[in-house]
């Protein structure tokens, strides 16, 4: 299950998406929430031994420095799974029919965005329990650099994704816009560019007869 909530529409634009109005978002995900379980599990086991600690449970004898150490150890074994939990939940991808946007940031917000006529090519790859559980994380190989790798981590369904995306690449490497632009592709153009220069040639021959 994706981070997101029910109440969250798949092709719905959030609220820190600022996109032209002829834009649509195609797609919306983020990572799964299954993902916080490795954190979890270190979270139970680091209060497990606080709790040990303060109750004076096994060889450690009680003494000051011991409970402030086991105190710690609780505050980590709270903090890491919520944590974990924050960065997946305020980690958020979408797919539009103009480019690719990735926010993620608990105290802060960073967003990456790539446009298609950038994006070389897109893959995914999924794990063991990936393939179990039908997610995986999406690559996307870009022209030159936008200081970071651009990357879907633990999505659903990353197949799906991976094909909308490379219909998306396909469309701009034979020369289509982003849809609401203008019609055609680039061949067509550079046809109506030579016939407006036959023109012009054939006009410029009548001027000067």
């Amino acid at each position: 299950m994706s981070a997101r909530t029910a109440s969250e529409s798949p092709t719905a634009t959030p609220d820190w998406l600022a996109l032209d109005e002829r834009e649509t978002v195609l797609w919306r995900g983020g990572p799964r929430i299954q993902t916080v379980l490795p954190g979890v599990a270190v979270g139970v086991v680091l209060l497990a031994l606080g709790v040990a600690a303060l109750l004076g449970v096994g060889p450690v004898p009680s003494h000051p420095a011991v409970t402030l150490l086991a105190l710690c150890v609780l505050v980590g074994g709270l903090s890491i799974p919520l944590a974990a939990y924050l960065v997946v939940r305020n980690t958020d991808y979408v797919v539009t029919d103009r480019g690719l946007y990735r926010k993620r940031g608990v105290l802060s917000r960073s967003v990456l965005s790539v446009g298609y006529e950038t994006v070389q090519n897109a893959t995914y790859a999924q794990g063991v329990t990936g393939t179990l559980f039908g997610y995986g994380t999406l690559t996307f190989d870009t022209a030159g650099s936008t200081g970071e790798e651009l990357s879907f981590r633990d999505v659903d369904d990353p197949s799906t994704v991976q094909s909308l995306v490379s219909r998306r690449i396909g469309r701009v490497g034979e020369g289509d816009v982003p849809d609401g632009g203008l019609p055609g592709t680039t061949a067509e153009w550079r046809a109506v560019r030579e016939e407006v220069r036959a023109l012009r040639r054939a006009l410029e021959a009548r001027r000067g007869e």
